[in-house]
């Protein structure tokens, strides 16, 4: 397994490199290791997920402890760098104080931190204009930079606030980045995308749309890009699937059967932590 050192300063090269790197959205450590089986240098947390998981909306219900638990399980499981939703930080500057502590200690490579209120509002009502003042926003920036302990942790600035002008945007860029943040999330139109990671001069992380492929995304100068709720919607699919095939069927023999790969999954699924167990067996048990 890799320090977690290691994977901020791989997270950090990313940031600063000239290549995307695609970061699925995971939600818990057995849809991580799946992420790093199949080949991806990062992985994402959602926060989306996470929540759906726990049976709640994506309104902010997760405590800051609740999410750093969920985060240490992930980067324990995964030798790649995870980049965790911070949320809006949970509160103000001071609560930032904390949450970077929190998701520090956690093993993550790095948090992004956004400028909706906290407590969130209600479905819909960020996209009308409801954000905190750019001014507490900085601060939070601010907080996140000077508290983390390795430099080469990364602070994203999340700034979710649509149908603004575009010269409020970039004003909103650059405050951000004179605060120090190390890339920045913006959610301007699609149609702006581009003229603003070319203008701004920063690293840019976001989501990747359905209509986009990941070599515009690169192109445009995005660094890294999540891919929220796949991970999630597929797993509902495949225990959805299974449970129809154990309750109409008596077995999932049949089902997993007709499935491509499900022999290699289920070796791996099965072979999961064992190594580890049988090498602490035989170095200390004399087993």
């Amino acid at each position: 397994m890799t320090t977690t050192q290691e994977r901020c300063i791989a997270l950090s090269q990313i940031i600063k490199g000239d290549r995307l790197a695609v970061a699925p959205s995971a939600y818990d450590a057995l849809s991580a290791m799946l992420v790093e089986r199949a080949g991806f240098s990062v992985v994402h947390i959602s926060g989306s997920s996470s929540h759906r998981s726990a049976g709640f909306g994506d309104v902010g219900l997760l405590t800051l402890t609740e999410q750093a638990a969920r985060a240490t399980m992930i980067a324990d499981s995964v030798s790649i760098p995870v980049i965790a939703d911070a949320d809006t930080g949970f509160g103000n500057a001071i609560s930032v104080v904390r949450t970077v502590r929190e998701f520090e200690r956690a093993g993550v490579a790095g948090i992004h931190i956004e400028d909706q209120f906290t407590p969130k509002r209600g479905f819909g009502e960020a996209s009308e204009g409801g954000f905190i003042p750019l001014p507490e926003f900085v601060g939070k920036i601010a907080a996140a930079v000077d508290t983390r302990i390795d430099p080469n942790f990364i602070i994203i600035a999340r700034m979710d606030a649509r149908g603004e002008p575009y010269e409020r945007s970039m004003e909103r860029a650059h405050a951000v980045t004179e605060a120090g943040a190390d890339a920045l999330w913006m959610g301007v139109g699609r149609e702006n995308q581009e003229r603003f990671a070319r203008e701004v001069g920063m690293p840019m992380v976001g989501i990747v749309g359905r209509q986009q492929s990941f070599e515009t995304y690169e192109k445009m100068g995005y660094r890294v890009a999540h891919v929220p709720g796949v991970l999630a919607q597929a797993a509902c699919w495949g225990i959805d699937a299974a449970l129809h095939a154990l309750k109409d069927k008596g077995s999932e023999v049949e089902l997993f059967a007709s499935l491509p790969g499900m022999d290699d999954i289920g070796k791996w699924f099965r072979a999961i932590g064992t190594d580890s167990v049988k090498d602490i067996q035989t170095r200390y048990m004399g087993a």
